[in-house]
């Protein structure tokens, strides 16, 4: 389980790389498919399981900064690419 001092620290994470963000946290809905400004978080069972924030592109000033700063977070790190954009966030072990 993701807990809320962890989705602070990616919100402080993403925030670095992505000035644009919305304030809050989004629940998961499979209707929307791309969300680039918003942390989207995955619930089961009332408790986070996942985290993600959707990028047109990555560049490497974003992935440096990612990969410097993703054993912050105590879960498993990824980086998916779905259809035309990339998926980057944690998963909870």
């Amino acid at each position: 389980m993701i807990t809320p001092d962890q989705l602070d620290k990616i919100f402080t994470i993403f925030k670095q790389v992505n000035s644009n963000l919305h304030g809050n946290v989004q629940l998961y809905n499979p209707a929307y498919k791309y969300r680039p400004n918003d942390i989207v978080k995955l619930e089961k069972d009332r408790k986070i399981t996942a985290v993600w924030l959707d990028f047109e592109s990555v560049n490497e000033w974003k992935l440096r900064i990612l990969f410097k700063r993703h054993k912050e977070v105590p879960h498993q790190f990824f980086i998916k690419q779905v259809n035309d954009f990339y998926r980057i966030g944690w998963k909870a072990i």
